[in-house]
């Protein structure tokens, strides 16, 4: 039932209607840092980018620059504040005792593959 319960939350989130507005409310509510969804950023600036660049009397459109300024500044936002990880001993003291994987060839990375 948790698991049942989690997936129909993660499916209201990610709910494609309305612009993906339920997954934008819990990001803006999210502290950093965070991992925003990528593939939304393409979408937004490409909306954006769509928007006529000049105004019917030939003025700018600094509607369609503030779009797109903040976009990027909602972007940057989630890379301003790091992770803090915690080095886990054995992990760390595997992966520097094991030793390096040989680099394949093209062919012997496809016959593996």
């Amino acid at each position: 039932k948790k698991t049942t319960a989690k997936f129909q939350e993660m499916m209201s989130t990610f709910d494609m209607t309305r612009n993906l507005k339920n997954y934008r409310d819990v990001l803006r509510a999210c502290s950093p840092p965070s991992v925003p969804y990528l593939g939304i950023i393409p979408k937004d600036l490409t909306a954006a980018e769509e928007m006529p660049s000049k105004l019917d009397d030939g003025t700018l459109n600094f509607d369609k620059i503030r779009t797109i300024s903040t976009i990027l500044q909602d972007l940057e936002s989630f890379y301003k504040v790091g992770f803090t990880f915690r080095r886990t001993s054995d992990l760390y003291d595997h992966l520097h005792r094991s030793p390096p994987c040989p680099l394949l060839s093209e062919e012997q990375a496809y016959q593996r593959s």
